[in-house]
């Protein structure tokens, strides 16, 4: 997988929306010279603020759904 890949591939998986240009160029340079890793590019998409919103975002859906399935209300 290219580098240019691999950046779209986990913009896309962690924060469901491709990167910015100029993102996509830096990451996939880095990547491309050694100077990221593709864990740390992953660790970097979820350790961020954005990845944080949409993780708050999705446990309250899940909870929604499970709570009325289950007859509750939250």
């Amino acid at each position: 997988m290219s580098p240019e890949k691999l950046v779209e591939h986990v913009y896309e998986l962690a924060l469901r929306r491709a990167p910015e240009p100029d993102a996509l160029a830096e990451a996939a340079g880095r990547l491309r010279d050694g100077t990221l890793s593709p864990a740390a590019l992953l660790a970097d998409a979820v350790n961020g603020e954005e990845f944080r919103r949409l993780l708050d975002l999705d446990d309250a859906f899940a909870h929604a759904k499970w709570a009325r399935g289950s007859g509750e209300r939250p």
